[in-house]
């Protein structure tokens, strides 16, 4: 319980941006886990390097790391899944989710709270995994999720850790080592599975930086740049003939429209970066094509999915799609893009602060674009939009970006 509790709190400081107190919620997560293991990380980690022969092959140690992991895991969720799984509450998204599934959902609870009858009535519709499933996967799957998050802290620090040991991304490595350990031995997908790829492994090959906290090359950048495209295009595929669960509960269903359009947004991103270091025609041109394809599908996807209300999330992916439009040199292109985006912001009744921090980058956005294009009425449109940002926003964002009030 204590682990878990540690986990979420750690993630929640990570939302709210208090990084240091998330740093320290999971580190003592990481370590009360191998207290649990009853080893001691660096005793577990130099038992398995002596039984490799390349010591070097970060996913061989993994993988060799997690199968002892759930071994010793695997006998001892029995009481943990008659309290937090069996007897759970169900999210409001949850719920939306199973009745999509079901024509009749098994009545809940109070609070959409399950019992076991009602979990084994949901294991029966296919929207739960068997409570036997759960007893061996229930803890490495918790231990996956803690070391995923411990991981994920490389890419919210300011200054990257530079060390030829990096323990956020051997966590995130082990975690996903536990998850496909975990798929191999029940059959079922848990949802870090993707985590740890699509927020994770993947994502660093669009990093400026490599996992040591080196800075990269251009040839390295660009070569990494390909290849994490590459890998973003078989995720997406992935949502195509799987499901995933969370703590026995099924979370994401086939043709997730949401997972496509987070592997959208970053290969859109990725080819706005490839254009940036790619100096072959031939190549470009291809990049500009398969992005493009990106684009269309991406709003595709998103028309269908803003039939009833816009989706909070939608003017990030807008944005993107207007960057790489202005690096393809598609400018007529990218204004419109950056218009809807800052329309998006100014038909909300509230902004946040961070809100209003997008709609100002976004009209700065709009202007550099506007000189680009290099017309009087590009350039006095955007200035309009400049000039209602400045009436309307706090004066102190106005002063930081460099705008005139």
């Amino acid at each position: 319980m204590a682990i878990a509790m540690n986990d979420i709190l750690g993630y929640s400081y990570t939302q709210s941006k208090f990084i240091d107190l998330a740093e320290q919620k999971l580190a003592k997560s990481v370590e009360m886990m191998y207290k649990v293991l009853n080893i001691e990380e660096k005793d577990l980690d130099r038992r398995i390097k002596k039984k490799l022969k390349d010591r070097n092959k970060v996913k061989i140690f993994a993988d060799e790391k997690a199968e002892f992991i759930y071994d010793k895991l695997k006998g001892l969720g029995d009481t943990l899944v008659d309290k937090l799984v069996l007897n759970t509450v169900l999210n409001t998204a949850d719920v939306k989710l199973m009745k999509s599934k079901v024509k009749k959902l098994p009545a809940l609870l109070s609070q959409n709270r399950t019992n076991e009858k009602i979990y084994n009535s949901l294991v029966n519709k296919k929207l739960a995994i068997p409570q036997e499933v759960m007893k061996s996967a229930y803890l490495p799957e918790l231990f996956a999720s803690v070391l995923y998050s411990h991981g994920r802290m490389y890419f919210y620090k300011s200054e990257r850790p530079k060390s030829k040991t990096n323990t956020f991304i051997s966590n995130i490595h082990l975690a996903s080592a536990l998850c496909k350990k975990i798929e191999k031995e029940t059959t079922y997908v848990v949802l870090h599975s993707i985590l740890t790829q699509r927020n994770g492994l993947v994502y660093l090959y669009s990093e400026e930086t490599d996992e040591f906290g080196e800075e990269k090359d251009n040839k390295t950048k660009l070569k990494d740049l390909y290849k994490g495209k590459g890998e973003y295009e078989e995720l997406s595929k992935r949502t195509d003939k799987e499901e995933w669960f969370q703590h026995g509960i099924l979370k994401v269903t086939k043709n997730d429209p949401f997972h496509k359009c987070k592997c959208l947004e970053k290969g859109i991103y990725i080819c706005t970066e490839i254009l940036k270091l790619e100096h072959e025609k031939e190549k470009r041109e291809t990049i500009i094509k398969e992005g493009t394809v990106k684009i269309e599908e991406f709003m595709k996807i998103l028309k269908e999915e803003e039939t009833e209300s816009k989706l909070h999330k939608a003017a990030d992916f807008f944005v993107v799609t207007a960057e790489f439009y202005a690096e393809a040199k598609c400018f007529e292109d990218a204004s419109k893009v950056y218009k809807e985006a800052i329309e998006r912001c100014k038909t909300s009744d509230i902004l946040s602060d961070a809100e209003w921090k997008q709609y100002g980058k976004w009209c700065l956005g709009l202007m550099r674009v506007a000189k680009q294009k290099n017309t009087k009425k590009a350039v006095s449109e955007a200035e309009e939009v400049v000039e209602d940002f400045c009436k309307n926003a706090p004066k102190e964002l106005v002063e930081k970006l460099g705008m005139r009030k």
